[in-house]
């Protein structure tokens, strides 16, 4: 009641707090409603620790609160990203990433053929109000226009579409967040491979129930946008570089499999978001540290490295290809 009365008489908001860049750091003591989940959480898991010690069952205590969260956002999950999808496509991203994949799907070409620009073409005014936000002006006088977004998204997109027709552009996001949650679970296991089995999982179950019920995150898998794929993607590059620097540490033998599915990780990343290029730089860095402490050869050194890279740059030809072919150049 105090924090609530505080709550109303300093006038502090968090419903409003995403128009900050940086907001208020105090606002989370007065969020009352993550503060009554947090206290009945934490009776919850006080009277399961009785009662496993009550029945001699010490793993109760947090097997029963990982398998019940993990559960509840799974489920919950795919109810509100399925349940609560578009049913179409406007603006710019959706709009252009949904007409590419219909493209490439029908067409075979990421180009959206503007049939009235080759009608006004001969008139000799400007044909840009014909197209649509997010477009290029066409590349060829029978109106061939690309867009100004990168196309990895769109291939899924693609699939989904020759699969389930029209719902498949609406559905296919939100499964790709769903695997998304299934790659942090595993990123997490990763990063926490040296702990005790109770705190890895309990901290993969809160991570992946925070993501998944993440207003952000919800907001931008709903529509068919790139951010899913780009987050999936990204989760993976870093999920087995992790694991390809651990394998380098103990038998480098081991690690060829992880390095090629590092690299073509990677690619995907680029292809869907060109800004994931900065993953580079923590790439070089965890696979040069296993190497720290001993004294080898710029050979042994350099050969886990060279192997992401070759495998990236040729996972991502179709991009590069596409690229100079529409754009006249790779950074075109």
């Amino acid at each position: 009641t105090l924090v609530w009365l505080l709550y109303r008489g300093l006038g502090i908001t968090v419903i409003d707090w995403q128009g900050i860049a940086f907001p208020n750091p105090m606002v989370s003591f007065f969020y009352v409603d993550a503060i009554v989940v947090a206290t009945v959480v934490y009776a919850l898991l006080c009277q399961t620790a009785i009662m496993s010690k009550a029945l001699r069952r010490p793993a109760l205590l947090w097997r029963w609160p990982v398998v019940g969260l993990l559960v509840a956002s799974v489920v919950w999950a795919g109810v509100v990203y399925l349940g609560k999808r578009t049913h179409g496509a406007t603006a710019s991203d959706p709009y252009a990433y949904s007409q590419m994949a219909v493209d490439l799907a029908d067409r075979g070409t990421f180009l959206h053929r503007f049939s009235l620009f080759r009608e006004v073409s001969p008139l000799g005014i400007s044909g840009t109000p014909l197209l649509p936000v997010g477009y290029h002006i066409p590349r060829s006088e029978l109106g061939d226009s690309p867009t100004v977004w990168a196309t990895g998204a769109s291939v899924l997109l693609a699939a989904g579409y020759r699969v389930l027709g029209e719902t498949g552009l609406y559905v296919t996001t939100p499964i790709v967040a769903l695997l998304a949650l299934v790659a942090t679970w595993a990123l997490v296991q990763e990063l926490l491979r040296n702990e005790a089995e109770p705190v890895r999982l309990l901290t993969g179950a809160i991570t992946v129930a925070l993501l998944a019920t993440s207003p952000e995150h919800v907001d931008r898998l709903l529509v068919p946008m790139a951010d899913a794929a780009a987050q999936l993607f990204t989760v993976l590059t870093l999920l087995f570089t992790l694991r390809s620097m651990r394998q380098l540490e103990g038998n480098p033998r081991r690690a060829l499999a992880s390095l090629v599915i590092t690299g073509v990780s990677f690619a995907c990343a680029y292809w869907v978001r060109h800004t994931q290029l900065v993953l580079a730089l923590p790439i070089t860095l965890a696979l040069l540290l296993p190497m720290r402490h001993r004294k080898a050869s710029a050979l042994k050194v350099a050969w886990p490295i060279a192997t992401v890279f070759a495998v990236a740059l040729i996972a991502a030809i179709p991009d590069i290809t596409y690229r100079v072919r529409v754009f006249g150049g790779l950074f075109a």
